[in-house]
């Protein structure tokens, strides 16, 4: 796809970095905010936005001019402040292949847009403001959307709680399983498969120990999605359970405060937030 030639690109160019450590709740303006108040223009920002949870995954790359401003900027942003968090950052190497997201079911998908890439390749500041003409002129994909309400799915009965799910190898293809999974039913969202918080740090996590949220387009194909899969292997695999996600609440929220600080970690063992050197960047040690 065009997308992944262009961030092959630019990684084999020398001109994506990594900036990560964010708050979960930050978005590209805040990046792009950050870039220029230390005097950087960007290519492109591209942030997956969880739309389950209308999260950041934590981190988000960033395609500059020049393979030297991309060096200058490594140096120049690591540890700066992005809405009250210091920021790490790191070059990007390409990753290496995909073997279970085969050729043909990325053929099959090439035509949706997953879910979660709302604010993927996105612009901002520097397509409004490039000469009609220009390659950015234009382009600013997915950027005018508003925040979107993460309880309304659960509230009203058409979000389904998926578990007994494998360890997903990357997004688009949880997306596209998810969806294949569900197909004959009207997906409106697939959210990221995650492993219980209670297992992240233990070693008793099996092979089908994850889960996910799947949003449907009304609660009756909810329900009929519960009635006809509950049970059904996935994959080929083991069975999954569907259930009906119970309904949540905002909850108060300290100012200046990300719900993620509550409860990534637990308080009396401070550790380093788990999953920052994770296989979606490559930073040297």
């Amino acid at each position: 796809m065009a997308d992944d030639h262009d961030a092959r690109s630019a990684i084999e160019e020398g001109r994506r970095i990594y900036v990560g450590s964010l708050r979960y709740t930050a978005k590209p303006e805040d990046i792009e905010v950050l870039l220029q108040s230390h005097g950087f223009t960007h290519e492109k920002i591209h942030m997956s936005i969880d739309p389950i949870s209308d999260r950041n995954p934590g981190y988000c790359f960033v395609e500059l001019p020049s393979a030297e401003e991309a060096t200058r900027a490594l140096s120049v942003l690591d540890g700066q402040s992005v809405l009250g968090r210091s920021v790490k950052t790191g070059p990007c190497e390409a990753k290496g292949s995909t073997p279970r997201y085969k050729s043909y079911e990325r053929n099959k998908h090439q035509d949706r847009e997953p879910t979660f890439q709302r604010w993927g390749d996105w612009r901002g500041g520097s397509a409004a403001q490039a000469p009609t003409g220009s390659p950015s002129a234009g382009r600013r994909e997915h950027r005018t959307e508003q925040p979107i309400d993460v309880h309304a799915a659960s509230n009203d009965g058409r979000r389904l709680f998926v578990s007994g799910l494998p360890k997903m190898l990357n997004q688009q293809e949880n997306d596209a399983e998810m969806r294949d999974f569900f197909s004959g039913f009207e997906v409106t969202a697939v959210g990221k498969r995650v492993i219980p918080f209670r297992l992240r740090n233990t070693s008793d996590q099996g092979d089908n120990c994850h889960h996910c949220f799947v949003d449907m387009a009304s609660p009756e194909q909810a329900q009929a999605a519960v009635k006809a899969l509950d049970g059904n292997s996935f994959n080929g695999g083991a069975g999954v359970r569907v259930n009906i996600a119970r309904p949540q609440s905002g909850g108060a929220q300290r100012p200046g405060e990300d719900k993620e600080d509550q409860t990534r970690k637990p308080k009396a063992e401070p550790k380093e937030r788990p999953g920052m050197a994770g296989a979606s960047w490559r930073r040297p040690n």
